[in-house]
């Protein structure tokens, strides 16, 4: 077992390479994410991810051949990638969820199995499959080698005839690119799988792998939230939180009561209560520097457009023309539905 802090003390080292390719076309087990920042912990994920190292000089001053590596890699530590990065104050990239997948180990059963297997414990289990595990190790991956390599090709056709048919059955068809790019490594990894059963290494029934892995995605699916892109969620999600936040006490009301004698500290524009809920007129300013803080704002509209929580003006522009409270004359801003405030 490699250790994530060991691994990225080596890596920062120029060895992270080294050990990546050492474990090519296997599985790399990452342990302790915690121990390492934020900031280290997404190099590692997008090295290991692209499948190569950096260039590097030899004692010699010639260049070195790039180590390339073609791995499946998990971090089996107590806390996920998002979870460190969201106690940094910062967030999870798109490229690194695709890249580590996170899936919760928690069945709600029997804490991490599904089945005892005749067990009366969970504790029990896990210690008979640590045991046995040091007795037996090795002899399937090696049977798995020797009967892929008897007809690699023909191997490679099985494994395209089950991708496409999980893809068929399994595949949610709204589906974004990124969520399609996770599916693709669940479908190959439950091909092999299939393949393995049907090779008589496993033991499993026929379709047993493909039902494992196709829970794991819709584990990984649930815990996401959604099928769209990475970046649209954090965008909508950042734009409901100043709202839920701050629809009180930064947007001034519509229609004040003239008794009312309380200001509106740090105004960003107008709550008005209509028969669909409450809108939010907010100012062009306060939108694209405060609520957009950290996001390209243009995007941002186009989304909330997208999604029907920003009314766009006559000619599709994301500023409308309006007369605001207290105004004789129109201004431009940023006019909000009541589903901006919707789940």
């Amino acid at each position: 077992m490699t250790t994530f802090g060991s691994l990225l003390s080596r890596c920062l080292q120029l060895q992270g390479h080294e050990i990546a390719s050492l474990h090519n076309d296997r599985l790399l087990c990452l342990d302790e994410l915690g121990q390492i920042s934020p900031h280290e912990a997404g190099q590692i994920v997008y090295m290991l991810g692209n499948g190569m190292g950096k260039s590097r000089a030899s004692p010699s001053a010639l260049a070195k051949k790039i180590a390339t590596w073609r791995l499946v890699f998990l971090s089996n530590g107590e806390l996920s990638l998002s979870q460190i990065m969201n106690e940094a104050g910062t967030r999870v990239k798109a490229g690194q969820e695709v890249r580590l997948i996170e899936i919760t180990a928690d069945t709600s059963i029997f804490g991490l199995f599904e089945d005892l297997h005749g067990f009366e414990r969970g504790a029990d289990f896990s210690d008979y499959l640590k045991n046995t595990c040091t007795q037996f190790y090795g002899t399937a991956s090696k049977a798995y080698l020797e009967r892929l390599v008897e007809d690699i090709e023909g191997a490679i056709e099985l494994v395209k005839t089950i991708t496409n048919g999980i893809l068929q059955r399994y595949l949610p068809s709204q589906a974004s690119a990124q969520v399609v790019r996770v599916f693709n490594h669940f479908a190959l990894i439950a091909s092999a799988g299939e393949l393995a059963t049907q090779f008589g290494i496993t033991g499993w029934e026929v379709e047993e792998a493909i039902s494992g892995v196709m829970a794991c995605f819709q584990n990984w699916l649930n815990a996401r939230g959604d099928l769209g892109m990475h970046e649209e969620k954090v965008a909508l999600s950042q734009v409901k939180s100043f709202f839920e936040h701050h629809a009180e006490s930064r947007f001034s009301p519509w229609e004040r009561d003239p008794e009312d004698k309380s200001r509106t500290l740090n105004r960003v524009g107008y709550r008005k209560e209509t028969d669909e809920g409450v809108e939010f007129y907010v100012f062009k300013e306060a939108f694209r520097k405060e609520i957009c803080r950290g996001l390209d704002y243009p995007y941002v509209e186009q989304i909330c457009i997208r999604h029907k929580r920003l009314l766009p003006g006559p000619k599709g522009n994301p500023t409308r023309s309006e007369r605001l409270p207290g105004n004789k004359k129109t201004a431009r801003c940023y006019r909000f539905t009541p589903e901006i405030l919707s789940t």
